[in-house]
């Protein structure tokens, strides 16, 4: 299986993905994601939204409560990227991204904030409206594994990538 990226320049991420399937040097199968005219569908490409100001709208739509100073320890401005201390409120680095998200007639300017709550099994990735403030979108990546009764339940959350 393959996987192509596209980014919409090196400001927003990834706005489309693309996978094949090869079987010797023959292509199987292609589903393309990619989305043509993508600069005219996009709502802005400057968010009127910081960072810190997503995480606090992130925080508020899982119900988390913190009122103290949000700053980022890394920051790699050219990927508009911000790694934030887990605050006590986190088990790991809570990480902001900008990108756009494609919807079915239009594309959104978004900061994807990424957070695993503490004492929680989720670990969230939610999808902030750059502009309004608003969720978009959220999944949580957190996996649940049942093998039938008896067997202890299993979740995973295991991933350590910037």
């Amino acid at each position: 299986m393959l996987y192509a990226f596209r980014s919409n320049s090196n400001r927003t991420g990834i706005s489309a993905v693309s996978s094949a399937s090869v079987r010797q040097q023959t292509v199987l199968s292609f589903a393309s994601r990619f989305i043509s005219g993508l600069s005219s569908k996009v709502n802005t490409t400057a968010p009127q939204l910081s960072p810190e100001k997503a995480i606090r709208e992130a925080l508020q739509q899982l119900g988390i409560n913190y009122g103290g100073e949000l700053k980022p320890s890394l920051q790699i401005t050219e990927l508009h990227k911000y790694i934030y201390p887990e605050y006590g409120i986190s088990t790991s680095p809570i990480q902001v991204t900008l990108y756009i998200l494609p919807r079915e007639k239009d594309a959104r300017l978004v900061w994807n904030v990424n957070i695993a709550p503490l004492h929680s099994e989720h670990w969230w990735n939610l999808r902030i409206d750059a502009v309004t403030g608003a969720l978009l979108d959220k999944n949580d990546w957190t996996v649940h594994c049942d093998f039938g009764p008896g067997a202890p339940a299993a979740t995973s959350r295991n991933y350590s990538g910037t």
